[in-house]
């Protein structure tokens, strides 16, 4: 009705102000309207009367500094979806898959193998923005509903939840790790709820739809507590599964905690303003949600499925139609227009996400766990196995008779047998069998000098002759290859030499070099800063020096000893023992040409090969524990909790350093191995409770296959389990931990 007024209002203009005032105003009007014809054209998949709107819209100039400087910066986010409310560590790779291909894990848009727009957001969004990108990133997950929390993965594969006030705060905290997300509530039986959803939205016309265009959830005050979706576009989400849900109050009101997703524009951008709650009315007493009539799809016979790419919203909950080809969609530059929002905020949705338009997309960094598990998936044979015998006093010798057999077979499993220990490998002796060859190829070996976590590869001629840095370099393969620790020991600046990189060692600290001479000298070095230091320098050094491969020191000046300091340390490191590392890194190659990947992929291996690892705490080692406890209200339970409580005081003794174990320790004891793998564990380990037997002192036990350590029940002194505990783990031998 405005439109026939305001044409009214330009006639009466035209008979007091004439003809040409009125053709005027007519021209610009056939002019929009045929601007908005070809716009329509061109954007076949928007809603129409969005494009309309925008069309008649009035544009204004994008500014070049200020706030538009300020909204450029983008982020690259990696999401991952958990299922599980309680998950605490990493998955495995296969349950990674696993999740991935039922709608979880990771996102649609970072599965295609190229990085997509819809992967980056702007680092000028709120939290709450970012909360509704990360729901529309697993549209067939009602996550609004579910509820999530943020964290990261640190070294040991533990998860940390995110505390963050910006998208700023959020991206340092996330560092190079994902983004994971950990609902509140298990999400495999809410997998069933959407699937009978989807179904129900193709049933033939006149059925009853249970159409998930509309749904409610409701606490246990009776209060609808939901989300509000919009359907996404072809840049990702499919619009099939779009979903609004109505949140209401006792009051009949809309429910503080709903929560609304953003919808995004052709960009595959989150709006900023998109942000939609729809109130239920309450009748009779009770709050409903009004159900819109449920709309029936008629499908051709070559219609097979209901992709994102190839079905777009019509604007209306279940309505889609076909699209005649799969376009790129319409963009326009943001440089030249800015869509003018102030008086329309619900159309938000409409500026382009432009700052992605001259990104240039780097190149995607794999992760760690990625690529051992493709590799492991490449080399390592499902359900074969070769048996190896190890000889405890005896294990690095033992170790290397059986890679060194004829028959020896690398890509089997190794089923560890121990000598003069009864039992089944069911993973425990391989764990432990692996950490326990590490810690030998490192200190017993020969190859290695230097700091412990701090080495470097010794100038042993007779050790090259023998071999010794090329087996060295299988061994480690070996391990890595089969989900175990690798070395963890190289100097971080030896490790980049190794791999090829360009090491800042202007400041290197000469002090961790192994040889006392040489250390010396290096500080001599450090310490010239006058033309007469130089002088002295070359007097007492310059041959050293020179045979460093650094003739020219007897030229040199003031300002070149830094880069003679870095010579001389890459001398000594790395160029000195070159054909070491040569063998060492063709060893490694044996096996699948693991040095290759680790060359190629250097940052990610990094954790790998040198000492990043920090200690254990209580919040994270109690984190990779689950408790087997007997049903509540049983005297069994009663006393279980007792000892827990117990077992928690023993803890504090370990985190206050007032006791001689650590939890190192624990989990070596449960396990096998020292920190939690970059595979993760094949379970989660847990505690288990055994009862006492009257005038028996049985010591707790562990089984490093379950991953299980066992409690007497009813131990209410913390020093009398902290006593049994420490005299088991101190005293134990073998895997079977008796």
């Amino acid at each position: 009705m405005s439109g026939v007024v305001h044409l009214g209002n330009i006639m009466t203009d035209e008979n007091e102000n004439g003809t040409q005032e009125f053709n005027s105003v007519m021209n610009r009007v056939f002019n929009a309207l045929d601007v908005a014809r070809r716009d329509l054209a061109a954007q076949r998949n928007d809603n129409v009367l969005r494009v309309t709107r925008s069309t008649f819209r009035r544009r204004r100039r994008a500014p070049t500094t200020g706030a538009s400087n300020e909204s450029a910066g983008v982020w690259r986010v990696r999401l991952f979806l958990l299922a599980l409310a309680d998950q605490s560590v990493l998955p495995a790779p296969t349950e990674s898959s696993r999740l991935s291909r039922e709608g979880l894990g990771i996102p649609a848009h970072d599965q295609q193998g190229v990085v997509s727009e819809r992967s980056y957001v702007k680092l000028s969004m709120t939290l709450l923005e970012f909360n509704s990108y990360v729901c529309q990133s697993f549209p067939t997950i009602p996550l609004n509903m579910i509820g999530f929390t943020l964290a990261r993965a640190g070294n040991s594969r533990l998860l940390t939840q995110l505390q963050a006030t910006t998208m700023a705060d959020l991206k340092r905290s996330v560092g190079r790790s994902r983004v994971y997300i950990i609902p509140q509530a298990d999400i495999p039986t809410l997998l069933v709820m959407a699937s009978s959803s989807a179904s129900a939205a193709l049933r033939p016309a006149g059925a009853p739809s249970a159409s998930a265009a509309s749904t409610s959830a409701t606490d246990s005050e009776g209060a609808a507590s939901a989300a509000s979706t919009l359907a996404t576009d072809s840049e990702g989400a499919p619009s099939a599964s779009a979903a609004s849900t109505l949140a209401t109050d006792s009051e009949g009101a809309p429910s503080a905690s709903a929560a609304s997703t953003l919808a995004t524009d052709s960009e595959g951008a989150p709006s900023a303003s998109a942000a939609s709650t729809s109130a239920a009315t309450e009748t009779a007493g009770s709050t409903t949600a009004p159900t819109p009539p449920s709309t029936s799809v008629s499908m051709d016979a070559d219609v097979e499925s209901l992709h994102s790419a190839q079905w777009v919203n019509a604007g209306t909950p279940e309505v889609f139609y076909r699209r005649s080809r799969l376009e790129q969609p319409n963009r326009n530059s943001f440089n030249d227009f800015l869509i003018d929002d102030s008086d329309e905020e619900e159309e938000g949705e409409d500026e382009a996400f432009g700052t992605l338009e001259s990104y240039v997309f780097p190149v995607e960094e794999v992760d760690l766990a990625v690529l051992l598990s493709d590799f492991r998936k490449e080399f390592v044979s499902d359900g074969l196995v070769s048996n190896i015998c190890i000889r405890r006093k005896k294990l690095l010798e033992s170790a290397i008779k059986a890679i060194s057999r004829v028959t020896f077979c690398w890509n089997n499993s190794p089923y560890i047998e121990f000598v003069g220990e009864d039992g089944d490998d069911m993973g425990g002796p391989q764990r432990e069998f692996f950490r326990l060859l590490m810690i030998e190829v490192q200190t017993t070996m020969g190859i290695f000098e230097g700091k412990a976590g701090q080495v470097f590869l010794t100038y042993d001629q007779a050790a090259l002759d023998g071999h010794k840095y090329f087996q060295a370099g299988r061994l480690i393969a070996w391990s890595v290859a089969h989900g175990g620790p690798c070395i963890k020991a190289l100097d971080p600046s030896l490790y980049q030499l190794m791999c090829g990189q360009e090491a800042q060692l202007e400041q290197f600290d000469c002090s961790v070099l192994p040889d006392p001479d040489v250390q010396s000298r290096a500080k001599r070095i450090l310490q010239c800063k006058t033309a007469e230091d130089l002088s002295a320098l070359q007097q007492d050094l310059g041959d050293w020096i020179s045979e460093c491969g650094i003739p020219g020191i007897f030229s040199a000046t003031i300002g070149e000893i830094p880069k003679i300091y870095s010579y001389v340390v890459k001398h000594y490191i790395f160029l000195r023992t070159a054909k070491m590392v040569n063998q060492f890194t063709e060893g490694m190659n044996a096996f699948g040409n693991l040095w290759d990947l680790v060359r190629n992929n250097w940052i990610a291996f990094v954790p790998c090969f040198t000492n990043m690892r920090t200690p254990l705490t209580k919040s994270s080692f109690k984190a990779i524990l689950k408790y087997e406890y007997s049903p509540r209200g049983t005297n069994h339970r009663e006393k279980e909790e007792d000892t827990i409580y117990s077992w928690e005081l023993v803890l504090n003794l370990i985190e206050d350093k007032l006791t001689e174990l650590t939890f190192e320790d624990l989990l070596i004891f449960i396990t096998g191995a020292d920190e939690v793998p970059t595979l993760g564990f094949p379970n989660k380990p847990s505690i288990d409770f055994y009862t006492q037997e009257a005038g028996v002192r049985r010591l707790p036990y562990a089984s490093t296959c379950a991953m299980t350590l066992f409690l007497p029940r009813g131990i209410t002194e913390e020093q009398e389990l902290h006593n049994i505990l420490n005299q088991s783990v101190k005293d134990s031998l073998g895997f079977l931990k008796v």
